[in-house]
């Protein structure tokens, strides 16, 4: 089966910010400190396939009695999805 290409004149794919795009999700994200530290270390570094596994299994200490716990899961699937356009992106060899 053959893929389907559509061409639209003028309009140009940009860049996806992962860092950037994870930052200011990060910086209005209302939870811990601790989770937010972990999530901005694990974007800046590991392929996309590392980070997403990390997110699923990252238990963070937080602020109730000090337990480590799950990242909140909106902010796991809401992160997940900036890394899986970006690692999409890449599979299919479109420029940013």
């Amino acid at each position: 089966a053959e893929g389907l290409t559509a061409h639209v004149p003028g309009a140009v794919l940009g860049a996806n910010d992962v860092a950037g795009r994870v930052h200011e999700l990060l910086a209005a994200a209302q939870c811990a400190h601790t989770a937010k530290g972990f999530i901005s270390r694990l974007v800046a570094e590991g392929s996309p396939l590392d980070q997403l596994v990390a997110l699923r299994e990252a238990r963070v200490r937080g602020i109730v009695h000090g337990r480590a716990a799950p990242l909140p899961e909106d902010l796991v699937e809401a992160v997940r999805e900036i890394l899986v356009a970006d690692a999409g992106r890449a599979a299919t060899g479109r420029p940013d």
